[in-house]
């Protein structure tokens, strides 16, 4: 016990003695520890949590490898959200 007592005056002794890099030392673990709590937060939200929607289980996704095709149907779904506020249900051909 004694000796990690021993250690903590060490350590805290050769930090009063650089400061600079006591400073980036704190900086380090400040942006490390801020980091791990954002992505927590992001992931907690995005995969963790139920989405806000009413029936999670009938939402699809829509993929399509043209970038015109995906800029027009980018436009249609913005333009059937706003006027509408639903958007179609889509099947399988």
């Amino acid at each position: 016990m004694m000796g990690i007592f021993h250690d903590i005056r060490y350590a805290a002794r050769r930090l009063r003695k650089n400061p600079g890099f006591s400073l980036i030392v704190v900086a380090t673990l400040a942006l490390g520890i801020g980091a791990n709590a954002a992505i927590f937060a992001l992931t907690d939200r995005v995969l963790l949590q139920r989405l806000p929607v009413r029936n999670p289980d009938q939402l699809a996704v829509l993929v399509t490898r043209s970038r015109l095709r995906r800029k027009a149907m980018t436009r249609s779904l913005t333009r059937c959200i706003r006027t509408c506020g639903t958007v179609m249900t889509f099947s399988q051909a």
